[in-house]
């Protein structure tokens, strides 16, 4: 299967370039809202355990699971 191509000024380019900009968009955005999700669980799990205000995340989990 041949890929198209346009010519545009002495440039080539592939149309699937723009399908593949709009791929890595998506997954760009769908690893941002991951990481958010991430991050409200973390901020949630800080409520949940004393002293635990501004951990960072490795020590956070740790805690946990020796509270548990």
């Amino acid at each position: 299967m041949e890929k198209s191509s346009i010519i545009n000024n002495g440039v080539v380019s592939n149309a699937s370039s723009s399908k593949s900009a709009s791929a890595s968009k998506s997954h760009s955005e769908a690893e941002r809202r991951r990481r958010e999700r991430i991050n409200a669980h973390l901020a949630t799990l800080r409520t949940l355990l004393p002293n635990t205000i501004k951990t960072d995340k490795a020590s956070l989990l740790a805690e946990v699971v020796q509270s548990t």
